[in-house]
């Protein structure tokens, strides 16, 4: 009982902080002004630093690569394990089908 009003607690702090925090923000950051922020200031806010972006760079890098890898496994799915439709798979299944109708 002790652990979960202790959580309780901790977990409205939190969340009184964060209410304040971003109604801060919301009055900040309000379209009006905004707008009438120098583009240079909007730039220094909003712009992504140099090793945020290497780090987002290499991340898409590795997921491209992920995919394609996952890619090639799909097509030696021969017995399509993981039940998703694959170039191979559809093919032969649509081998199957023009063959059962073409008489």
């Amino acid at each position: 009982m002790k652990v979960a009003r202790k959580k309780f607690v901790d977990d409205f702090s939190v969340l009184g902080v964060e209410k304040c925090l971003l109604e801060a923000l919301a009055v900040m950051f309000s379209p009006r002004v905004v707008s009438s922020l120098p583009d240079e200031t909007i730039k220094a806010i909003a712009e992504e630093d140099d090793g945020a972006r290497g780090e987002r760079e290499r991340l898409e890098q590795r997921v491209a690569t992920l995919n394609s890898g996952l890619t090639q496994l799909h097509r030696f799915d021969r017995h399509n394990i993981s039940g998703e439709a694959t170039p191979t798979n559809t093919t032969q299944n649509a081998e199957c089908h023009s063959e059962n109708f073409a008489g």
